[in-house]
């Protein structure tokens, strides 16, 4: 027998009243800040001094040319087809396409975004992808395009809040790429990485594996102070997603696939790196430090 407990009317309706405000206030904040976000976006594209280029997936500017911000959006748009094939099950519908601005001057770009240092960056509180063009060879723009571009799709598609090892190291892999005939080459191994790998192994300066999968973002830009520890959580990053797509003949790639889901569920670090590694972390462990080896000789 199934006991069912009484509810009293007067309470049931002060309870159902409470959460009706409590809906009504969420829904009231979500139509302020998608008003403040479209009123954002709608002054950035009414800017006279852009020429602008709607694609498929993009609204790119650019203060250079009406030619240039289409080559920029039809490069995007394959760009986006590519994460989306890379990453297939999180291919959400945009409620709004993505946003690109691209700079001639380096000068005017770090005014807008206020970052003296970076050189592309995703602003996620505009969702805008922003970077410059002039001082360097338009394959440099690119990948920083096809990096930042990650990040922009990772939060939109994937996770808002996600940690910076899978952010960075998937961003890192996409970065690399090389554009071929029938779309790109994901599998490269960057010199620059493969350096700062072997220094840091000679070294025995390795980050721990169990610490850089649960590092959080603010120790992780604390650590971009340091140009060395920089530079080795960005290559052990790009090591990591690239033992789990391509080491032990692709089996790995499961547990990519469900930490990658994890997130999108709005688990913790912890919670996310015990769903997708739990007991089999030692071996994995093991087989990404001789995976790194093999990389590195």
């Amino acid at each position: 027998m199934i006991m069912v407990p009484s509810i009293d009317s007067t309470n049931a309706f002060n309870h159902t009243a409470s959460i009706r405000r409590i809906v009504s206030v969420c829904l009231l904040i979500g139509l302020i800040f998608y008003s403040f976000l479209a009123e954002s976006f709608g002054e950035l594209l009414n800017d006279k001094a852009f020429y602008t280029y709607e694609s498929k997936f993009y609204i790119t500017q650019s203060d250079r040319s009406e030619a240039f911000s289409k080559e920029i959006g039809l490069y995007m748009d394959m760009m986006n087809h590519e994460y989306r094939r890379r990453l297939t099950g999180f291919k959400n519908k945009l409620k709004m396409k993505f946003h690109v601005r691209i700079y001639k001057k380096k000068s005017t770009y770090h005014e807008f975004t206020g970052d003296s240092h970076s050189s592309g960056i995703f602003m996620s509180s505009k969702r805008l992808l922003c970077s410059y063009r002039r001082g360097r060879p338009k394959a440099r723009l690119l990948g920083i395009l096809r990096h930042e571009g990650f990040h922009q799709f990772m939060y939109t598609h994937i996770a808002r809040i996600s940690p910076p090892w899978i952010n960075e190291g998937f961003a890192e892999h996409f970065e690399y790429a090389v554009q071929e005939k029938n779309g790109f080459n994901l599998n490269i191994v960057p010199r620059d990485h493969v350096m700062t790998l072997k220094k840091a192994m000679k070294n025995n300066s390795l980050i721990p594996l169990s610490e850089l999968l649960i590092m959080g973002t603010d120790e992780w830009n604390y650590n971009l102070g340091n140009r060395s520890l920089s530079l080795l959580q960005y290559a052990q990053s790009w090591s990591v997603v690239h033992f789990l797509l391509y080491g032990s003949n692709g089996n790995n790639k499961n547990y990519l696939d469900k930490y990658l889901r994890a997130i999108s569920q709005g688990k913790t670090r912890d919670e996310a790196f015990e769903h997708a590694f739990g007991r089999k972390f030692d071996t994995l462990n093991q087989d990404w430090i001789l995976y790194v080896k093999e990389l590195i000789n």
